[in-house]
């Protein structure tokens, strides 16, 4: 067991190695070996400023290691050397540094740029060692050229997801399963959010989309919020098999489509067919039958597990307990006709006896002009506006309305809106008055002295001179800003910036440069040079004049 007092994220094993070092990526921003045959750790290769996530190993040489790392860097690693870092690699450089062989040999090392604009989680080689895969939480798959450290550019599109602080590495199949041999096309699988995605490695087009089938509930086994997310792929030696492990547990196994997978496809669609058959009948009954009830009991009623029925109108206004509770009525309060509400409270009011519902139901569409299934509509209006009274006698509800009680109703409105207008009106003469002493005693005070024995015109002149001091002392500081630490430390740090920005240029120099030598283009670099620095460039020296003294 080895303790390296930090949370591993993953580890990667060399499949051409004579040694038997493990490469770990933890919570600590070295990457840690491991040596299996003495049970010891050997050392660390330092360079991240972040936790590492993802580590992998050269297909073709055992001493290369590729990490990745939240603080966005990639960075190759020769073990056998004392300063391990080959370099970094840089996603804004799509040139390459000259002399680079995926090895660092023969190069100037590069110490500065980051892969990703967010963590690294995944890394993979193809299988021949030039083609270098990562992936960051910039949701960004870039694939680099190991023989010379440069952004191939490749664009995968939007379609990618990644946020998870684990190791998410993409797979790339052997060679052998290409279309064809000769063709330089490789396709690169990506375990993206409940899918896999494939691509062209050159060309970053999408090539295909791997969906598993969703996962159906059994009522003794409700899933809630299932997470089909796509944690990792593997693929099968020798086989045309890919694996891919989930986060809700699962293990799919993902292989070509074959003659009898298409048949067994038909079965299922003809079975499926039968069953939205068997469905669709099923829902026909149900609506029919549901129809009956609604005829029979005047209300919306269901079969439907799922929906839970508003109560009936008629319960609402029989129940004494709940009578003047609106909040238990879940169904859309009913608009009624203002003539025909007027209607039926003078049949009320008329005919001077109380009427069951039974006896409403009979009377009232001719006397309002309404149908039978509204006369509880209007009774519950008439009730809320308390217009009509309502008791239980016996086993149904009675309602009643006299001249004199709708007076006495509409009596106490009125009253209720004139002690709410006398309230306003009370409480707006108090503001008013409260207003009118404000202002009398602002005027009253507006040329006494303060606690300090100063008038006001005597504290706006002090407050002048006061500014004016002010002024004076800014005028003078600033005579002084040349020595102020502050403005010295701003103008050391513009000094370093401008310092960095012209180290870069001089690296792209050296850059471009070595590429015309390499190219054969050195009369074209010349004359480049000639152009650009101008009488500053001397020609038979192949540089720059020196600066007079």
């Amino acid at each position: 067991m080895f303790d390296l007092e930090s949370t591993v994220y993953a580890h990667a094993t060399s499949m051409v190695a004579t040694h038997l070092l493990v490469a770990c990526a933890s919570q600590h921003p070295a990457v840690r070996l491991v040596d299996l045959k003495t049970g010891s750790s050997t050392h660390s290769l330092a360079g991240h400023s972040g936790s590492v996530l993802s580590v992998t190993w050269h297909p073709r040489d055992e001493h290369i290691l590729a990490s990745g790392a939240t603080d966005g860097t990639c960075r190759l690693w020769d073990v056998r050397r004392s300063a391990s870092s080959l370099g970094v690699l840089d996603m804004d450089d799509s040139i390459g540094i000259v002399g680079y062989d995926g090895k660092g040999l023969g190069a100037r090392r590069r110490e500065r740029g980051k892969a990703h604009n967010g963590a690294v989680n995944g890394i993979s080689w193809t299988e021949d060692g030039q083609y270098l895969v990562t992936t960051g939480h910039d949701e960004r798959m870039r694939v680099w050229n190991t023989m010379t450290g440069a952004n191939t550019l490749a664009n995968f599109g939007p379609s990618l997801k990644n946020s998870y602080n684990t190791a998410l590495t993409p797979l790339i199949p052997p060679s052998m399963l290409s279309p064809s041999m000769l063709s330089p096309t490789r396709t690169i699988y990506y375990p993206s959010a409940g899918e896999i995605l494939g691509f062209n490695m050159q060309s970053g087009s999408l090539l295909k989309r791997l969906r598993a089938p969703q996962r159906t509930p059994r009522a003794s086994n409700t899933v809630h919020n299932v997470n089909d997310r796509t944690t990792s792929l593997a693929w099968r030696a020798h086989q045309v098999e890919m694996y891919s492990s989930h986060a809700d547990g699962t293990i799919r196994c993902w292989r070509p489509r074959t003659a009898e997978d298409v048949g067994a496809e038909g079965e299922e669609l003809n079975v499926g067919e039968q069953r939205q058959d068997e469905a669709a009948e099923r829902k026909r009954k149900r609506d029919e039958l549901d129809q009956i009830v609604r005829d029979l009991t005047k209300r919306r009623e269901t079969w439907d597990s799922t929906y839970i029925p508003a109560p009936a109108l008629s319960d609402i206004i029989e129940s004494p307990d709940i009578r003047h509770q609106e909040s238990v009525i879940l169904a859309p309060k009913i608009t009624c006709n203002a003539i025909k509400l007027a209607n039926v409270l003078m049949y009320f009011q008329k005919s001077r006896v109380a009427h069951n519902i039974k006896d409403l139901e009979k009377h009232l569409p001719s006397v309002a002009s309404i149908n039978g299934m509204q006369v509880k509509d209007y009774l519950q209006a008439l009730s809320d506006e308390n217009r009509i009274n309502v008791g239980k006698i016996g086993s149904g509800n009675w309602y009643w309305s006299f001249v004199s009680q709708d007076k006495k109703t509409r009596q106490k409105t009125l009253e209720d809106v004139q002690s709410a207008h006398d309230k306003a009106a009370a409480f707006v003469h108090d503001l008013r008055a409260k207003l009118t002493g404000a202002q009398a005693q602002r005027a009253d005070e507006g040329d006494l002295l303060d606690d300090a024995g100063e008038s006001r015109p005597e504290l706006a002149a002090k407050k002048s001179e006061l500014e004016a001091e002010i002024k004076a002392l800014q005028k003078q500081l600033a005579a002084y800003s040349d020595s102020d630490p502050t403005e010295l430390e701003r103008k050391r740090k513009k000094m370093e910036a401008f310092k960095s920005e012209a180290n870069q240029c001089t690296d792209d120099i050296y850059t471009m440069e070595g590429w015309f030598k390499t190219a054969g283009q050195e009369e074209v670099l010349n004359g480049l040079r000639l152009e650009l620095y101008g009488d500053e460039y001397d020609a038979e020296e192949s540089g720059l004049r020196e600066l007079p003294a």
